[in-house]
């Protein structure tokens, strides 16, 4: 097999942090305490490692295909669109809103809302739909993570009704 010559090896910066992301999880669930990864069917370490190996077969992907001299071409007619800050500045916004109030609020009144404001920064205004979604996503990962991983995510002022 030939390998194309790189043209621009910058690319494979992003194959570094893959792989650096993929091996840092995988070596932290592998090595983490075995009382704390046994609870639940599947138990709690079974999620990381499938992210990691997900992980590494991305930066193996893309590193073939750099090799290749595969590169992105820009579609015909296509005009680079500036980034989206305001966007941005709403995920980033609500990823911090889970983080603050995931302990007083609970994960489903969070998790919900997080997953609302998502959707609500890439233009959906739909938003009696959109809560009723982000409702069922919150709570069907909140009893996913309790009856099937065996890890009790917070349950906030919904304690007892839960």
């Amino acid at each position: 097999m030939m390998f194309a010559r790189v043209r621009r090896p910058s690319e494979f910066l992003v194959v570094g942090v893959l792989a650096g992301l993929a091996a840092l999880l995988l070596w932290d669930t592998l090595t983490a305490p075995k009382q704390a990864m046994e609870r639940g069917p599947l138990g709690p370490s079974a999620f990381p490692i499938m992210v990691g190996c997900m992980l590494l077969a991305c930066a193996v992907g893309i590193a073939v295909d750099l090799l290749r001299g595969g590169q992105g071409e820009p579609e015909e007619g296509s005009v680079e669109d500036r980034s989206d800050w305001v966007t941005w500045a709403v995920i980033l916004g609500a990823v911090l809103l889970v983080a603050v109030a995931v302990e007083p609020l609970g994960w489903v009144l969070a998790g919900g809302a997080m997953f609302y404001l998502c959707v609500y920064a890439f233009g959906s205004r739909k938003h009696i739909r959109d809560l009723v979604v982000s409702t069922v996503m919150a709570l069907g990962s909140f009893y996913f993570f309790y009856s099937v991983l065996g890890i009790n995510l917070p349950a906030g002022v919904l304690e007892g009704i839960l």
